[in-house]
């Protein structure tokens, strides 16, 4: 079986299951590679029309040699440099192979709508790694102390073969939260395994202590107005069903039997709240678009210009800062034409509220 992602609801809790659990291997969708083709243009386009204009890691060094600006000549060299890098981590042991499959599936859900602006062959390299039929590299346990989560995600940079990177593709590779996404993800789907094998193992040590079993009756069902404490009385009745009833206990059973039911109650909410944390991290992209990507509509054009000299309540797009020629600053130059010319080449027009 092979989990096909085209667009980021494609990257749901039941698919990590299957990509870091089940050992599936994921493929890119036509839809994901149309849309991702589609935005590295647009990237090169913005890139191309100003390669002096700042836009962090490409057209400068990243981190806090941010303020070194990278000739154009030198930029596609630069984008090359990320594979010098590796990962970095002093401390014992390893994640598991879940966490690390899965740490490279949601990776790819900054790619699948084209908002890492990376190549469509890039995005392929990765998602062959989880079709590989060894397991992937260690990543260390420990030592991890960094900004962010590149660190770990520096490994990736070594594991895509011998591509050549181009502009922005290393960060794109190692920024974003699809570390501490693997690792939410990982610990949801182990917690609702093990609630699962909890919930069995306190119904057998209630039937072998003779507890009665009318602390976990079914009339209090409709009294207990909680949905997770009667969804867990419900799963111990289902596994003390068929139990006998003779040779019991005369009198209640001790409190820590007759509370079972809240308390797996309490585990079933924290397990559920777990899972729907994991849900929407694993769908949300964590990569900060660049402007000229499909991400969004940007605001209209109005409330981007401002006086030259006042400061904006919102910092200007890389599209902008790439043309503030003028006495307006913080102003693309397609919205500083007269509203009879032609479009600018290359750029949506302000009409189309970009």
């Amino acid at each position: 079986m092979t989990v096909v992602v085209n667009r980021r609801a494609d990257f749901t809790l039941d698919s990590f299951r299957r990509v870091a659990f089940g050992r599936e291997g994921v493929q890119v969708g036509p839809l994901a590679h149309d849309s991702i083709a589609a935005a590295r243009r647009g990237f090169l386009a913005l890139l191309d029309s100003d390669r002096t204009a700042f836009i962090y890691g490409i057209t400068t060094r990243p981190g806090v040699e941010v303020a070194t600006a990278v000739p154009p000549e030198q930029q596609r060299e630069h984008a090359r440099l990320f594979r010098a890098e590796s990962g970095y981590g002093f401390g014992g042991g390893c994640h598991s192979e879940q966490v690390i499959r899965g740490m490279v599936f949601a990776r790819l859900v900054d790619f699948v709508e084209g908002h890492a602006k990376v190549r469509p062959q890039l995005a392929e390299r990765v998602a062959a790694l989880l079709g590989a039929p060894e397991p992937l590299p260690c990543v260390p346990l420990g030592g991890q102390a960094g900004p962010g989560e590149v660190l770990p995600m520096l490994y990736l940079t070594g594991w895509v073969g011998d591509l050549e990177f181009e502009e922005g593709e290393g960060l794109a590779l190692i920024n974003g939260s699809p570390y501490s996404t693997a690792v939410l993800a990982d610990a949801a789907v182990r917690a609702r395994n093990r609630l699962t094998q909890a919930e069995a193992l306190f119904a057998l040590s209630a039937d072998a202590f003779r507890a009665p079993l009318e602390a976990y009756d079914e009339e209090l069902d409709d009294l207990w107005a909680d949905q997770y404490q009667v969804e867990a009385l419900r799963a111990l009745r289902g596994h003390l069903a068929g139990a006998g009833t003779s040779g019991r206990l005369s009198h209640q059973a001790p409190v820590s039997f007759r509370i079972m039911p809240r308390l797996l109650g309490e585990a079933r909410r924290a397990v559920a709240e777990a899972e729907r944390a994991a849900a929407a991290a694993l769908r949300s992209g964590g990569w900060p678009p660049t402007a000229g990507s499909t991400m969004r509509p940007r605001r209209p054009c109005s409330s981007r210009c401002r006086p030259a000299g006042r400061s904006s309540r919102w910092p200007p797009s890389a599209r902008s800062r790439a043309s503030t020629a003028g006495p307006r600053t913080g102003c693309p130059a397609c919205c500083r034409r007269p509203a009879t010319a032609a479009p600018c080449p290359g750029r949506p027009t302000c009409s189309a509220g970009r």
